[in-house]
């Protein structure tokens, strides 16, 4: 029985596994409306493979309740078939990857599925769990890094302590602008020492992130930092004392 077959006995042979299905389902209803005094356990195989044990016991069981087959779900689709309607969903966003491995029987489902994440998100290679790689790469962003320091360093002067200037390795501007946007927030609440306190420390951070501007700028040049005395070579010394 499959799709390439003549379409008229198929539907017959469908209906007919239909119609088997809802009696036999029927029974088991009544059979279970009789004996099923106490409390039954059963398994239940989720999607992926999650195991799931439910309840049955016959009150909870509805008078007139029928079952219902949907018609022609019964119709055997083909692997082809089936992997390509999972692909087409993907590629229209209605199916997620997990199901479109799963649906096209690729081995590890789920290892491949957070591959083609990570690859779509990032460009990267890996199997490691979206969430934690993402994690993993915000938390080694310098950018990132400065950003938190800064909020930290507000945070704590909001507490009334005092916070020694930001290492250089944390100095940007973002940093340097959140240091003043904190003083311009008049929602947020600070004594007149702490402001202080928090506004010499913006200044000194922005003094540091000048220095560093004017020493990149200086290695990118090839200039070197001349030093701040010059040893006196021995003609000048001679001079010196002739003079």
């Amino acid at each position: 029985m499959n799709l390439e077959s003549d379409r008229t006995p198929i539907r017959l042979q469908t209906r007919a596994t239909e119609r088997a299905i809802v009696e036999l389902v029927e029974g088991w209803l009544q059979l279970m409306r009789l004996f099923y005094t106490e409390t039954h356990y059963a398994k239940k195989l989720g999607e992926k493979e999650g195991l799931e044990v439910i309840e049955l016991i016959n009150s909870d069981i509805e008078e007139g309740i029928k079952p219902h087959v949907k018609p022609g779900s019964m119709v055997k689709v083909s692997r082809q078939a089936r992997g390509q309607r999972a692909l087409n969903m993907f590629l229209s966003g209605a199916l997620d990857p997990y199901t479109m491995f799963k649906e096209l029987d690729m081995p590890n489902p789920g290892e491949l599925a957070d591959r083609l994440v990570n690859w779509l998100q990032g460009g990267v290679v890996s199997s490691e769990d979206p969430d934690t790689l993402k994690a993993d790469q915000y938390a080694t962003d310098p950018l990132t890094q400065s950003v938190e320091r800064a909020n930290q360093e507000n945070n704590a002067f909001q507490a009334g302590d005092n916070i020694p200037p930001t290492p250089p390795e944390y100095l940007t501007e973002e940093h340097v602008k959140l240091h003043y946007a904190f003083l311009g927030d008049k929602t947020k609440k600070l004594d007149d020492e702490d402001r202080d306190m928090l506004q010499a420390h913006a200044e000194t951070d922005k003094a540091g992130l000048a220095n560093l501007m004017v020493e990149e700028q200086q290695t990118n040049q090839g200039v070197e930092k001349e030093p701040s005395e010059q040893p006196k070579s021995r003609e000048a010394e001679v001079v010196e004392e002739k003079a």
